[in-house]
């Protein structure tokens, strides 16, 4: 959060009772064995004075500050990208990296081993560190290892402490997401709030060396320019089996921090490369990928859309190629190959040379053993270059050829559905895998509806992994049918119209009160939906470069998921001054546009003045964190020609968009 531009906005000095409560908050998280390091930095009595930070990024925070170090922040106003998908309590007070410091400098400059203070201490590698440190929030594949005292789950936005492998010290302290809290394979793990490095770092690190007692020691040996290096030598909280073996090796331990990350990555890569030099071997990690990231709200698809998906999945190397050719297989074409993995995917031809993937099973042993067989080689190089492609090929498009504008238009948008955490999960598992209870206990083995081996149903073992998806309502309540009629469950109604009921069983007790027996299948559905389920919205967008009225031919795909119910894009118009009219376009951000492109767009195409307005300017006594609308402003009248730009050119489905003809 303060890697953005800032601008202090009030100095002030606290008042005695409110330095009280900040500094019983503050001290209250170092636990009761290091009290006595921070009641000497910070006294009793003490004057405090508070700086508030706007930030560029359309949050605020206030500052804390003890002889002018800043000991201590809490957030106002969390940033413009994390208002949606996190909330904070402005009671929650952090502590700075310079309070932490300030206790090991208490300390002669002896480490402290705050993993054993805190409650929820995320670590990662010392190459992932850069990124922190340059900026950028902690992605889930980057994460290594999750560690809580009391061994209790991480929630959503709970304070969380972010090391380097090994190290002791955290550099960077940050909010949960969902993310992190649902144990998601993908997308942002951690928000960074304050960081080594950051602004606020910079802004006061000199006076802050300058007030310690051993300014030589301040900062750790692990601590370097851009970075904070692993820490091997010290006992890590968890490793994974290449891990161990290679601190099995005992020549290696006298090797620099940095040479020993370098040789684990090695090995990471040469036995990935080693396997995938197998041809079968090759194609499964591409499926298996591609599985991985494909959503089943998608299915049925054709095989010559699914095939391309296939292709670029294809595993990633420093410095080596491995990309995929059919035709020099032993297969020569995609389609023999996905008709011999019937087991993890299901094919139907709908006509003559048409067909379509109508199922995948993630279930399946080539998925599961791929998640296991590849979990260092998909956490530390695969995930991690894929996501280097997308922001490299961002950058592009934003850095393109002369002064271009970037435009984006709505390819594709699904109400879609996912499920609650900790709520109904035996339902959740049945409904989202279309895998039934082998036996009564639910919480056993589960089988699939359907064998061709002797009619005889087969059990697997299905973990939780069908958490991290989205689903369509269809797509939930057909299975939920499968289900009921493998059951048996159906009660049919002397009416001819009226839709049948379902015999309650132990499965679906958990949606209805206790006494009862019976229920309409269509109310079932919907209480299915409504008490397992969140709905999410898929907007999938795609932009590109527009340079001299020319479209680049540098397409980037990006795909946002918003929860709950999304606003119609409201359109109006507004007098002002010498009667002059001015359209505004209101809730286009909440889609994922990008309202100074979208301005300077129409700028050029309706030969007129277009701004973006922050209606928050002209509000009094507006309280901090209160959520304001940014309305893209065009001069002139257009509503009827804005509604057809709506959906033409961004894609925009007609019911999503409100016409106010005043």
């Amino acid at each position: 959060m303060f890697h953005k531009k800032y601008s202090v906005k009030d100095v002030t000095t606290v008042s005695a009772k409110e330095a009280k409560a900040l500094r019983e908050k503050v001290l209250s998280s170092v636990g009761k064995e290091q009290l006595s390091f921070a009641e000497s930095i910070w006294k009793k009595g003490e004057p405090i004075s508070r700086s508030i930070w706007q930030l560029s990024s359309g949050g605020s925070a206030s500052i804390y500050f003890l002889k002018k170090i800043p000991l201590a922040f809490s957030t106002l106003c969390l940033p413009n990208d994390a208002k949606e998908s996190l909330c904070i309590s402005s009671d929650l007070v952090f502590p700075t990296l310079f309070f932490i410091l300030m206790m090991r400098d208490a300390n002669n400059g002896k480490d402290i081993d705050f993993t054993s203070i805190f409650r929820n201490n995320v670590f990662c590698r010392g190459p992932t560190s850069q990124f922190i440190v340059s900026g950028a929030h902690l992605m889930i594949p980057g994460i290594v290892n999750v560690s809580t005292l009391d061994q209790e789950n991480i929630l959503k936005g709970d304070a969380v402490y972010i090391y380097s492998t090994g190290n002791r010290i955290p550099f960077a302290i940050g909010l949960a997401t969902e993310e992190l809290s649902r144990n998601a394979e993908r997308g942002r793990g951690v928000y960074i709030l304050h960081s080594y490095k950051d602004n606020l770092w910079e802004e006061y690190f000199k006076p802050f060396v300058s007030a310690c007692a051993c300014p030589k020691s301040i900062l750790p040996d692990t601590f370097q320019e851009a970075s904070v290096n692993d820490c091997l030598s010290s006992p890590t909280p968890r490793m994974t089996m290449l891990e161990e073996i290679h601190f099995a090796n005992d020549s290696t331990l006298s090797v620099p921090p940095e040479e020993q990350n370098s040789i684990f990555l090695e090995k990471v890569v040469k036995s990935a490369f080693d396997t995938l030099s197998n041809e079968e071997k090759l194609l499964d990690f591409a499926l298996c990928e591609t599985l991985r990231n494909f959503k089943t709200s998608s299915l049925p698809i054709p095989v010559g859309e699914f095939i391309p998906l296939l292709l670029g999945n294809f595993p990633r190397f420093p410095d080596i190629e491995m990309r995929i050719d059919f035709k020099k297989t032993k297969y020569k074409k995609a389609l023999s190959y996905l008709s011999t993995r019937d087991d993890t995917l299901k094919i139907s031809m709908e006509g003559k040379g048409c067909y379509f993937v109508v199922e995948v099973m993630k279930s399946s042993d080539l998925y599961r053993n791929h998640r296991h067989e590849y979990a260092d080689f998909l956490r530390f190089i695969q995930d991690p270059m894929k996501d280097q492609e997308v922001i490299e090929s961002k950058r592009l498009l934003n850095c393109g050829v002369g002064k271009g504008i970037l435009k984006s238009r709505i390819k594709s948008m699904e109400s879609l559905y996912a499920p609650k955490t900790k709520c109904m999960l035996d339902l959740q598992r049945v409904v989202c895998t279309g895998l039934f209870p082998a036996t009564d206990n639910i919480s056993g083995s589960l089988m699939s509806e359907e064998n061709d081996s002797g009619g005889q149903q087969v059990a697997y073992n299905v973990g939780n992994d069908f958490l991290g998806d989205v689903y369509s309502r269809k797509y939930l309540c057909n299975n939920l049918r499968k289900y009921i009629s493998s059951k048996n469950l159906l009660r049919f109604n002397s009416g001819k119209n009226s839709p049948p009921d379902v015999q309650v069983d132990t499965l679906l007790s958990v949606l209805v009160k206790e006494s009862t027996e019976q229920i309409c299948i269509t109310n079932l559905e919907e209480l299915l939906i409504q008490k397992a389920f969140l709905p999410v919205h898929e907007i999938t967008l795609e932009t590109c470069q527009i340079s001299n009225n020319v479209p680049s031919s540098n397409l980037v795909v990006s795909r946002l998921v918003k929860k709950g119910t999304l606003p119609k894009v409201s359109i109006h118009t507004e007098k002002r001054a010498g009667n002059k009219k001015v359209t505004v376009v209101k809730h286009l951000d909440a889609y994922g546009f990008e309202l100074e492109s979208i301005a300077t767009l129409w700028k050029q195409q309706f030969s007129t003045f277009c701004t973006v307005f922050d209606p928050s300017k002209e509000m009094q006594k507006i309280k901090n964190g209160t959520k304001v609308v940014m309305e893209v402003h065009l001069g002139g009248e257009w509503l009827s020609k804005l509604k057809n730009v709506l959906e033409t050119d961004l894609g925009f489905p007609q019911h999503i968009i409100s016409v106010d003809v005043q």
